[in-house]
């Protein structure tokens, strides 16, 4: 007597003994050289393989534009990465004859910075310059882009003048002008490889 054998897949009984498929769904058998069983062949899906999306690597912005954007967005003084103060000190900012701003001197290894006290604290304070540190910049300037720093007078006193290379002036009267100037001459001579020229006067230009 035969054996009689079914399909696994869809329960169809299988009575030929060399089927290599089934009549009914079609599903292939596979023949047990050892025996005469009638086996099914299930087909066998590996999972796909996991596709990873690539990480979102931030582009960084060049320095070209990050400090146009700067220089157009005046904004509160912060430190840029790998940045650190040299030199803070207070002082003035002499837009005019009859226009003086108080604030704060910060010498970076990177850039000069000259930062007011915020609005809240000029408008509280009676004179903000002496409590307040400056924060919101007034100018900021990379030591690359300067041509020329001079000394000159003001009444009877002195004056520096920071002339950039976009024809950009700015007249400023550190407390403690020789220092803040012998600072500066280190600090834009090192961005410069040391090329800079005296001036005769005290001043230097790149």
């Amino acid at each position: 007597m035969s054996e009689i054998n079914f399909c696994s897949k869809c329960g169809a009984q299988v009575t030929d003994p060399e089927a290599n498929f089934c009549m009914k769904c079609g599903n292939m058998f596979r023949r047990n050289e050892e025996s005469a069983h009638v086996q099914n062949v299930a087909e066998e899906k590996e999972p796909a393989p996991e596709v990873m999306e690539p990480p979102k690597v931030a582009v960084p912005e060049p320095q070209q534009e990050k400090r146009k954007k700067e220089e157009e967005n005046p904004n509160i003084f912060s430190l840029r990465e790998n940045e650190q103060i040299v030199l803070e000190m207070k002082g003035s900012h002499l837009r005019g004859i009859m226009s003086i701003d108080q604030g704060t001197f910060y010498l970076t290894n990177e850039r000069i910075v000259f930062a007011r006290p915020s609005k809240a604290a000029r408008f509280w304070a009676p004179v903000p310059e002496f409590f307040f540190k400056g924060v919101d910049v007034s100018f900021a300037h990379y030591y690359t882009e300067i041509a020329a720093v001079t000394i000159k007078k003001h009444g009877f006193a002195k004056k520096i003048v920071v002339i950039c290379k976009s024809g950009a002036t700015y007249s400023i009267q550190p407390m403690k002008w020789e220092k803040f100037m012998d600072t500066m001459r280190v600090l834009v001579a090192m961005v410069n490889n040391n090329q800079l020229t005296d001036d005769g006067a005290g001043g230097f230009r790149v």
